[in-house]
């Protein structure tokens, strides 16, 4: 069976990724790319059967946005092709699919594999690749091989080399010959892939961790989205409260040095950082109002807590430790800031008169060891709040590590691995946390 999908982005990463990822099952999916408006606009125009049309957020934008939407026009009336993208052109629109630019692209790709209801190949050394689609690539992604038949046997012929640039003509006299497909090894692929996942990763992390104030907005913005897409309707009023509550502490980091030594202290390499805080944050404001502890007094620590939980963790590894077992993989000195990064940033915030005290003991307590040390299988807290913020960090943490990894999200899984966390006498708070799983779901 054959597919063919239209990729509008000047993201090439992207492109080649996606491109290999679609082709990596029992079907043809035969990708184009178009960088610029001007050149979706010329190939929507000869009316091609695309069966999925993406649309990135990063175009090159050499006309009107109107003049793509209007070439679209005669997909979405016949119901031609699905529409995806990240463009916030689509935001709202009942004929797209439309994903905020922070969601993995793991989930997406997921996602359009499904709509096209692609299949995944048995065993097999070599899986093909359709020609053309290495047109818009800038260089072989892998060895490309011609499959040719001996005897009762297939032999692969070798054709181009791995990151050699591409050669169009090389490319289009091959097609002439009617070649339709190239063949790599599976390992070759996956390795391409791997490298181009990390690439559109860093790619993505820098574009959100420039400026601290607005990386919140923007993983705010992704967080409210993601929860809402998972069914837990995040209201104006609980985003609101969240946003007052980070306007508030901003406040407190008056001083240059202060906020400098703050920002010194934040993960840069990771957008990963940004995402834990936002939706730690809304998620605390909706439990709050959940449990009847909805006042701003309580909102302002559980929403501190969350922007400070963080500090002294220098990577999307660290930040995503979560148990003794997972500081194995680090050296002594990093093994040991780790351990102990929840009592350095509370020393760090005692020194701000500021900081409620109870924000210090929160952040102290966030893994669940009331000295700040470790991550223990059984958390404890010296009080609700604390509690509150223990389970609700470590139900985000989860969420967003699924998100990434799987590209969905099984709500009850992550619950059942929190409440294995969670001491009999404070059931009260995970049931509340399981009625936000159950809404999500439901």
């Amino acid at each position: 069976m054959h597919k063919n999908v239209l990729f509008i982005t000047s993201q090439t990463d992207l492109y080649e990724l996606s491109s290999i990822f679609l082709n990596n099952g029992e079907h043809s999916v035969q990708c184009t790319l178009a960088k610029s408006l001007s050149e979706s606009v010329a190939i929507l125009g000869k009316d091609i059967d695309f069966d999925l049309i993406f649309v990135g957020h990063r175009v090159l934008k050499d006309m009107e946005i109107k003049n793509l939407s209007d070439a679209l026009i005669p997909y979405i009336n016949r119901n031609k092709a699905g529409i995806f993208g990240t463009n916030k052109a689509f935001k709202g629109q009942d004929f797209a699919k439309y994903y905020n630019e922070l969601v993995p692209l793991s989930k997406i790709l997921i996602d359009m594999y499904n709509f096209l209801q692609l299949k995944q190949k048995g065993t097999a050394n070599y899986i093909s690749f359709p020609l053309e689609s290495l047109l818009h690539f800038k260089s072989y992604p892998f060895d490309c091989y011609l499959k040719v038949k001996k005897s009762q046997q297939d032999s692969y012929v070798h054709l181009f080399r791995e990151n050699d640039e591409i050669d169009k003509d090389d490319v289009k006299k091959f097609c002439h010959k009617k070649v339709d497909h190239v063949y790599a090894s599976v390992n070759k692929i996956n390795k391409k892939m791997e490298i181009l996942k990390n690439a559109l990763r860093v790619q993505s992390d820098l574009d959100v961790i420039n400026d601290p104030d607005k990386a919140f907005e923007r993983t705010t913005q992704f967080a409210l989205e993601v929860l809402n897409d998972s069914g837990l309707k995040i209201s104006d009023e609980v985003l609101n409260k969240s946003r007052e509550a980070y306007n508030v502490i901003q406040t407190v980091l008056t001083s240059p040095k202060d906020r400098q030594s703050f920002r010194e202290l934040i993960a840069k390499e990771s957008s990963f950082y940004f995402k834990h805080i936002s939706m730690t944050s809304l998620v605390c404001c909706y439990i709050l109002q959940e449990i009847n502890l909805d006042s701003k007094a309580n909102r302002l620590k559980l929403c501190a807590a969350s922007q400070f939980q963080n500090l002294f963790l220098k990577s999307e590894q660290e930040l995503r430790v979560c148990s003794q077992e997972d500081l194995d993989i680090f050296d002594l000195n990093a093994r040991k800031r780790v351990e102990r990064h929840a009592l350095l940033a509370m020393n760090l915030l005692a020194e701000n008169p500021l900081i409620d005290s109870d924000v210090l003991k929160i952040v102290k307590e966030q893994h669940g060891d009331k000295r700040g040390i470790g991550f223990p299988k059984i958390m404890n807290s010296s009080s609700k709040m604390s509690f509150v913020f223990q389970t609700v960090s470590l139900f985000c943490q989860q969420y967003l590590i699924e998100l990434e990894r799987e590209g969905s999200v099984d709500l009850m899984k992550i619950v059942r691995y929190v409440e294995a966390r969670v001491p009999d006498q404070d059931d009260f708070i995970l049931k509340s946390m399981k009625n936000v799983a159950v809404t999500m779901v439901s």
